[in-house]
């Protein structure tokens, strides 16, 4: 705050300037003291309390403090204004009635005289000062918690022995393909990084096909570990949450390879899970390890395993070794000799656990003196009962002894849950927001200030990259639970479907709130929050899910305008549409999160929130524009619009000179913000985006905008309309030459530009650190720049320019005399481009290697492309070309080539120079008969193929995978997937073959764990193709569109294993195989369009195992077999079923597990449901097209956890009781009901608190 402002605003408003003096001297005499009471508070009660009460006060005089500089800048922005007197000062921390110097003067008062008491007890505690002692943020480089050791301290044997284990190749003991090594040790034993040293070792790399790690954390959710396993093991990201998908993906991946699985930090010991996520790892081949890290013994008891691998704590030594790398990193060998007598003492008291050894070193390091040594080995904190807490006495001293701000710093990351990942730069803004982070003196910037704090606590291990995502960080379980300690009171959460915890001793004076953000989050959550005045941090966390989330408008409309003191609200994610105006209330606000929202446009009294340094409005796809006064926000550092529909930039936005990030700026017309107003804003950091660059009229204004001063950018966006009518192409050449960015920029990406020709800086090799180039859609430009000159360049996209016919010289410009065209490519990319002829590549025969590193390459959509590819690509090890029709040459040698995916390429020959023994993956449009080490092959679009492989040829025996889709003149398939003694084949999947009637004689392997068949319209049976011995492993089973077949395989009822089974649009199909279907494991069961089917198959009251029963349009289906419905199904779905059975046959009150009901159609005489029908357990009731249900009683009264109602169609049903909704109630969707919708319209202030409302 601008200690003027506030000095003028003292004098106008008739306050002493004393009473501002003495609060801060109130304040420092307390301060002064905090590191001893911190100290003490574990051993006496009455200091504990002394604490919170200072930190309580502390938070007040902060408030009082923000009302003053919020009024002070208020005024100072408004001087002059004719409005200026007529302005109400709304100030929040006092009763109406009062003026509001009276009453800021009367709060100032009493803020002193609590400080004051405080003080006089603090003597009467015996707290004192620390005199000289300070701290200050030391400048050492961040450590990390992957590899940057060349070894684990004090566990080379262990090493040794866990990778024994795992490289044991006697698979006689394994009772399945894959075993596991169990490693056991508590929180902070260094199980984590053991393992990382294990799963990196070369000898497992050699041993193991494929390497995945997944963490679990102490919140088992089986869609977030499958997909962690997947991105690992394909190393690429997925975007699917859907559990089946991602199984079947997995499954297909380990298929027949002998994989390596790490599960780090398991805690869930539910076997039902744990079975679960086993069922894509079942695929692999034998020889497989899972290795498994734990402290939670009782995880381990279900997983038939020997005894766990139990880590202990380091010996003295190795202690000493881990806690002299980090305490000694650069002193010399007589101060190190002064100081490990002492050390040696302080390490023992480390008990063996890596963790608090690496951290008191880090702590210790930065403060080589015998008396500060001496200080930390005789603190009494290490004598801390561990019945108390379980928090190590180590990494609580390491706590007691971070400078203030730092302190502050790390408690706020209370807020993230166990294995939270998190953002640098987006916890910096919190920090800022919170006050943690302060302009100092050198004028350094927050944000830099901010990352020196972050980098100073990843030092000292209070944070940890994250292993899968190394732009994020975690905290270690251990720090964790410390942050928890030490935030205590003042952090409040709720973790699920439950609400508020209130901790103990709740006071109602918390200050920070985070929870997970549901999909439906109702209003009784946050019911409490009602009692949290002095809230200043409101922060739901993401999810894993994606999409939109729904919140209660009753918590935007009611609740978050009463939290008055909020510096910190984020709504990301959540399906708002707009902000009440009493928003411009919370005059405190610094940080506001919108992004992801459904919002359309901001209050007007936003631009009245004259402290906000963070707004994020990116990615809100229905923003279409800003407040006209937005640029009054003068402290904005941070401003995100991308992913909007804005057309402009608000007038006057070179007055927010604070910027440092702007991911976008949007050129507005004539009348909107030109982008000239760049100029000024030399601070900006990171990416920009420049958009909508056809409404720059003028170069010059180009040039104006002055980019190549702003020296901090690393991305440079730049994007033009894609109507090239509304291009003057020889304005835009200009324009863009006048756009050049700062030399050092690293990532450059150009999208519709209309000149006929790029510019001179583009591929001049000044722009030596460019790593990213992408040219896309300039349709005009008829060459490319001399792009091989950027020696760091790495990746080249270049896609839509369909005007180049040739690629030849200009490419490479002078790298070529120097001998070193694309030194550094890794990826390159062509895509549609449409003219394209000529690739030169004379290059190669003279003896220069154009692409030396590249290692990817994809041709797609370039139908004119004649000429050769580069014959020489010795690093290549993907290559990808797609519908290149005119494409004859045959391709190169390529040594490292690993996967090959050819289609639409009927001329494209493969050749003899291709070596195809190292290949994995093979997908290809044309029938390619040479053996290889295939693993997977899918054959596609091979309209005229009766029959492979050829005569006197076989089907090769190394795959795993064969689809085969599209081939509609197919009439048989290899005898060879009907070998028994075929133990590769696991997958298997036919779409869209109509010629095939059969399958060959025998049956099918007893690997195969995925059979699909699908659209195989003349197939009539597959009775026998299962082996009959009960030895199969299927696990799925799906046939759809088969519109001939008449009968399932026999023995399906002997799949053990079988999970998921599927039968969808067969008409012919009346009966299911005798025997009914498998009990042990079968949890889905989906059976659609069968509309001949006649019954359901037998005894399914015994699979004990089912959880999933959709039964769709089967309208000859007249009952449940004897016996009823499965006792343990957790979702039912009935649709269309016209002959079944009355519903009140169906027994639903047995079902005590059940949380999904669906019934749609049919049941024409269903008019009500008794009350004891529906079983308490529903979460998800949907009722359709039941024309005479009437429900004239509180038919929903037993629903105590009905989360999401839907009631479509049903025309007689007469009301809801909305007098008695059940709270948990978060999604309400009603149509074709009119009575019930015109009841809600009605009474709709008695519904509008439900998240979700869809009429």
């Amino acid at each position: 705050m601008e200690t003027q402002n506030i000095t003028e605003f003292l004098h106008r408003s008739n306050i002493d300037e004393f009473l501002l003096e003495k609060l801060k001297i109130t304040y420092f005499t307390n301060i002064a003291v905090l590191d001893d009471a911190e100290d003490k508070q574990y051993d006496n009660p009455a200091i504990e309390t002394w604490l919170d009460m200072l930190k309580e006060t502390t938070y007040e005089a902060e408030d009082i403090l923000d009302v003053l500089a919020t009024e002070a800048l208020r005024c100072k922005l408004q001087v002059g204004s004719k409005n200026t007197r007529n302005q109400v000062r709304n100030w929040n921390l006092v009763p109406p009635f009062r003026s509001f110097d009276d009453a800021i003067k009367s709060k100032i008062m009493e803020i002193v005289d609590k400080l004051e008491y405080i003080a006089k007890q603090k003597d009467l505690l015996g707290l004192k000062g620390e005199g000289g002692r300070k701290f200050r943020i030391t400048r050492r480089m961040p450590t990390t918690p992957l590899l940057v050791e060349s070894r684990v301290f004090g566990r080379d044997d262990d090493k040794e022995e866990i990778i024994r284990l795992l490289l044991d190749s006697d698979c006689e003991r394994q009772t399945s393909e894959f075993s596991v090594v169990p490693v056991l040790g508590m929180g902070g034993i260094g199980k984590t990084l053991l393992a990382q040293f294990v799963f990196n070792d070369r000898r497992v790399d050699e041993f193991f096909d494929v390497k995945a790690w997944a963490c679990v954390s102490d919140q088992f959710d089986m869609v977030r570990i499958t997909k962690a396993i997947l991105e690992s093991a394909t190393q690429k990201s997925w975007e699917t949450m859907n559990l089946e998908l991602l199984q079947s993906s997995l499954g297909q991946k380990l298929s027949k390879k002998k994989f390596l699985v790490v599960l780090d930090d398991l805690w869930d010991d539910n076997h039902e899970n744990w079975h679960e996520l086993m069922v894509s790892l079942l695929a692999g081949a034998r020889g497989s390890k899972i290795m498994v890290t734990t402290r939670n013994e009782a995880a381990l008891s279900f997983m038939n395993t020997g005894a766990p691998y139990r880590l202990r704590e380091l010996s003295d030594d190795a202690c000493w070794s881990l806690f002299s790398r980090h305490a000694f990193p650069n002193a010399d060998s007589g101060t190190r000799h002064q100081l490990e007598v002492i050390g040696r003492e302080i390490v023992k008291k480390c008990r063996g656990v890596p963790l608090a050894a690496k951290s008191l070193g880090s702590l210790l390091g930065s403060k080589l003196g015998i008396d500060h040594w001496q200080e930390i080995l005789h603190s009494n904190l290490w004598n801390l009962p561990t019945r108390r807490n379980s928090i190590l006495p180590a990494l609580q001293l390491s706590y007691q002894h971070l400078p203030a701000n730092l302190k502050r710093c790390f408690a706020y990351c209370s807020l993230f849950p166990k294995d939270y990942e998190f953002d640098r730069d987006k916890l910096v803004l919190l920090w800022m927001a919170e006050g943690f982070v302060q302009q100092g003196e050198d004028n350094k910037r927050m944000e830099d200030l901010g990352v020196e704090y972050f980098n100073n606590l990843l030092s000292r291990s209070f944070f940890q990259e994250s292993t899968a995502d190394k732009s994020r960080y975690v905290m270690h379980d251990l720090i964790n639970d410390l942050a928890q300690l030490v935030s205590r009171k003042m952090r409040l959460s709720f973790e699920g479907r439950s609400g508020l915890q209130k901790p103990t001793g709740f006071s109602g004076k918390a200050r920070h709130f985070s929870y997970p953000r549901g999909r439906y989050d109702v209003y009784k959550k946050f019911e409490s929050l009602m009692e949290v005045e002095w809230l200043r941090t409101f922060l739901p966390l993401s999810p894993y899910e994606t999409g939109f989330c729904y919140l209660s408008n009753k918590v935007v409309t009611d609740l978050l305008p009463r939290l008055r003191c909020l510096r910190v609200l984020s709504l990301s994610g959540y399906c708002i549409t707009e902000l009440p105006n009493l928003i411009g209330d919370l005059k405190n606000l610094r940080y506001l999160n919108l992004s992801h929202t459904a919002i359309k446009s901001l209050p007007q009294s936003v631009c009245t929130l004259y402290n906000l340094q963070t707004l994020m409005l990116n990615d809100c796809d229905s923003l279409e524009e800003l407040p006209t006064d937005l640029t009054d926000l003068i402290n904005l550092h941070y401003f995100d619009i991308s992913g909007s529909i804005i057309s402009c930039m608000p007038s006057h936005m070179s007055r927010l000179r604070n910027l440092h990030t702007l991911p976008e700026f949007v050129v507005g017309p004539k009348s909107g913000s030109d982008i000239g107003e760049l100029r000024d804003m030399v601070h900006l950091h990171g990416a920009l985006t420049l958009s909508r660059l056809e409404n720059v009229e003028d170069a010059w204004d180009a040039r104006r905008a002055n980019l190549t001063n702003k020296k901090h950018l690393t991305t440079l966006t730049m994007e033009w309309s894609s109507n090239f009518e509304l291009q003057d192409e020889n304005v835009q050449i200009t324009v863009l030459e006048m756009l050049q960015p700062y030399s050092k920029v690293k990532k450059v990406d150009i999208r519709s530009y209309g000149g006929t020709r790029f510019s001179s800086w583009l591929g001049d090799p000044s722009f030596s650190n460019m790593v990213f180039l992408s040219l896309t859609d300039c349709r005009r430009c008829m060459c490319l720049p001399p792009l091989a000159q950027l020696s760091l360049l790495k990746h080249l996209c270049i896609e839509g320019l369909t005007a180049v016919k040739s690629v030849g010289v200009e490419f490479y410009g002078y790298a070529l005399s120097r001998g070193k065209p694309f030194p550094s490519l890794e990826t390159l990319i062509f895509k549609d481009m449409l003219e394209w002829e000529e690739w030169s590549c004379s290059l190669d025969d003279k003896g220069i290697v154009t692409f030396p590193s590249l290692r990817e390459l994809y041709i797609e959509r370039c139908q004119n492309l004649k000429g050769k590819l580069p014959n020489h690509l010795p690093c290549l090890e993907k290559l990808v070309i797609h519908e290149c029709k005119l494409l004859v040459s045959p391709l190169p040698r390529l040594p490292l080539l690993r996967r090959l995916d050819i289609k639409g390429c009927d001329a494209l020959s493969l050749g003899t120079a291709l070596d195809m023994s190292s290949l994995l993956s093979l997908q290809i449009r044309i029938i390619y008969n040479r053996h290889t080490s295939l693993e997977y092959l899918y054959i596609s679009g091979c309209y005229s193929l009766t029959s492979f492989p050829r005569t006197g040829e076989v089907i090769p025996t190394s795959f795993q995978q064969l689809s085969i889709d599209l081939c509609p003149d197919l009439e048989s398939l290899p005898r060879g997937i009907m070998l028994r003694d075929n133990v590769f084949l696991k997958v298997l999947e036919i779409f869209d073959c109509s010629s095939l009637i059969s399958f060959p004689s025998g049956q099918l392997p007893l690997t195969l764990k995925t059979l699909t068949i699908c659209s195989c319209s003349n197939l009539e049976s597959v009775a026998e193709i299962l082996s009959q011995d009960g030895e199969m492993v299927l696990e799925s089973f799906r046939v759809g569109n088969c519109t001939s077949l008449v009968s399932l395989p026999n023995g399906l009822h002997k799949l053990a294993s079988l999970d998921y089974l599927e039968i969808e649009r067969c008409p012919s199909l009346t009966y299911f195989p005798e025997g009914g279907l498998p009990m042990a494991n079968l949890k889905r069961v989906h059976i659609e369009n069968c509309e001949n089917l006649r019954a359901l198959p037998e005894q399914m009251q015994n699979l004990t195992a089912l959880q999933e029963l959709c039964i769709s349009d089967c309208p000859r289906i007249e009952s449940f077999p004897e016996g009823g419905l499965p006792i343990k199904l957790v979702s039912l779905e009935i649709k269309d079923c016209e002959s079944i059975s009355p519903l009140a046959d169906w027994a639903f009150h047995r079902l005590n597990s059940l949380e999904k009901l669906s019934v749609t159609g049919g049941c024409s005489t269903l008019s009500t449901f008794p009350e004891w029908m529906l079983p308490p357990t529903l979460t998800s009731l949907h009722l359709e097209r039941l024309p005479n249900l009437e429900f004239r009683t509180n038919w929903l009264q037993n629903l105590t956890s009905l989360e999401d109602l839907r009631l479509k169609d049903c025309r007689k049903l007469h009301s809801l009781p909305v007098e008695g909704l059940p709270a948990t109630l978060s999604r309400l969707e009603v149509s074709g009901c009119p009575l019930v919708e015109q009841q809600c319209e009605r009474e709709w202030t008695k519904i509008d608190h439900i998240p979700c409302i869809l009429m």
